[in-house]
């Protein structure tokens, strides 16, 4: 037997359903992963991998020779039309070898195939075949995995070499971290303070077809008042005059959210970036953000005399550290890292990296309490509005409202300040070369 509850109250009172499986008992540390059209697969130690439908039935099973009888926990989901279930080997192989995921196509589930295994995290016994599993679409059909092994640890894995760390090039001019403050008011050189900028950015050499997959960004202070502000962080081209010019790429997160143990912000580009030559990498805020927030920089003098660091005001102009205003006379980089392979003759072309058409993807996750992801395509540069609405038609928050470049976009929704409740996510994009794209999708606060 298993429970389900439910909730039409939005968890105020469930439901208890007690469903009896058809075809006996259950073996040890069971698992239900409940699929988008009512079944059920269920896992548990020594069993095949079972689908039964909503009261119970068994409607087929998948090959111990995909997934072994050593999985314990499951996660299911959808990508791209096709269905997937990860698995959990808690001790793969003998004696214990092996503690590892495997995400199987369980689309046809009579051909059920493994499209991923990820290598093992560790060969400490788990006798009691405890752990987890979880997986974040990104991107096309490009995800992150995650697990848990109880006696090994916690790592992360994907099915894009594009987005490990490890296996690209990077550029980073820091040298001594320093926390600057602002001698002429509130607030600090490199964040939030009282003359009005809106932005800092840090200029990068890269090469025409490099490939930006992400960075890390290294804030040195925060301070928050009342509701957390919205920090964006964004990837933007250089114009001829050698200042930040349009957004190629943007990740929403909260100000509370920032780490500042020196430990870093690692951002992973959801579709990494080919790029036609240097980008500016650097952090957004509104001129009426009344939180604090600070990026370390260098010491005086460790710049190499290269203006990379500039600033944006709240009249949309921009300027550089060291000779416009305000003039810091700095000789200074912002502590951010780039994440990139440099192009080469065999590289990959533009397709595999950039969008080719339009669209909006479901939020992730959902439903959700009080934060979402809501992503986005887009095929060419584009003026976006992302307007979140409730079921009256009535607007209750803008996500975004300005234009960006080709490729894919992340904005990050708080509603910690809404009802639970139903609500629709609408897109409007309108391209340079006079497309346009409009799509809404339903999301859900569970308060």
């Amino acid at each position: 037997k298993i429970v389900k509850f439910s909730t039409t109250t939005n968890g105020n009172k469930f439901t208890a359903e007690v469903i009896t499986l058809s075809n006996g008992n259950l073996g040890s540390v069971p698992s239900v992963a409940p699929a988008s059209d009512g079944s059920l697969f269920i896992k548990s130690y020594g069993r095949a991998l079972y689908r039964y439908s909503a009261a119970g039935a068994m409607l087929d099973s998948i090959s111990t020779g995909v997934v072994g009888t050593d999985v314990t926990a499951i996660k299911y989901f959808e990508r791209l039309a096709k269905k997937y279930v990860m698995c959990y080997y808690p001790n793969d192989g003998s004696p214990f070898t092996d503690e590892r995921i495997s995400i199987v196509d369980v689309t046809t589930p009579s051909a059920a195939k493994a499209d991923f295994n990820s290598p093992s995290i560790g060969k400490v016994s788990n006798g009691n075949g405890t752990g987890a599993v979880d997986v974040l679409p990104l991107a096309n059909d490009t995800f992150l995995a995650f697990i848990m092994g109880t006696n090994n640890g916690i790592a992360a894995f994907s099915n894009n070499a594009s987005l490990v760390v490890s296996t690209l090039d990077t550029l980073f001019y820091g040298n001594t971290a320093t926390l600057f403050k602002n001698p002429y008011g509130a607030g600090f050189i490199a964040g939030t303070n009282g003359y009005g900028d809106v932005g800092k950015y840090e200029r990068f050499p890269l090469k025409k077809n490099d490939v930006l997959s992400g960075f890390t960004a290294w804030f040195a202070y925060k301070k928050i008042v009342g509701d957390a502000d919205t920090v964006l962080l964004v990837v933007k081209t250089v114009a001829a005059s050698g200042k930040p010019d349009s957004t190629l790429a943007t990740v929403m997160i909260m100000a509370d959210k920032i780490d500042t143990t020196k430990a870093g912000n690692v951002v992973i580009l959801d579709s990494p970036l080919k790029v036609n030559g240097p980008v500016f990498i650097g952090f957004e805020h509104t001129v009426t953000a009344n939180d604090t927030i600070a990026m370390y920089l260098d010491k005086d003098g460790q710049g190499d005399g290269a203006n990379r660091v500039w600033e944006k005001y709240s009249d949309k102009t921009y300027g550089d550290f060291t000779t416009t205003q305000p003039n810091w006379g700095l000789n200074t980089d912002l502590w951010i890292a780039a994440y990139y392979k440099k192009a080469t003759t065999t590289s990959v072309g533009k397709e595999e990296f950039m969008p080719q058409d339009y669209a909006l993807s479901q939020n992730y996750p959902n439903p959700f309490n009080p934060s979402t992801t809501i992503r986005f395509s887009l095929a060419a540069k584009s003026h976006v509005t992302l307007t979140v609405f409730n079921l009256l038609g009535q607007r209750v928050a803008e996500l975004a409202n300005g234009d960006l470049q080709q490729g894919v976009h992340a904005v990050h929704f708080n509603a910690s300040r809404l009802a639970s409740g139903v609500y629709i996510y609408r897109i409007e994009a309108r391209g340079a070369d006079g497309t346009s794209f409009t799509s809404a999708k339903k999301l859900m606060l569970l308060k």
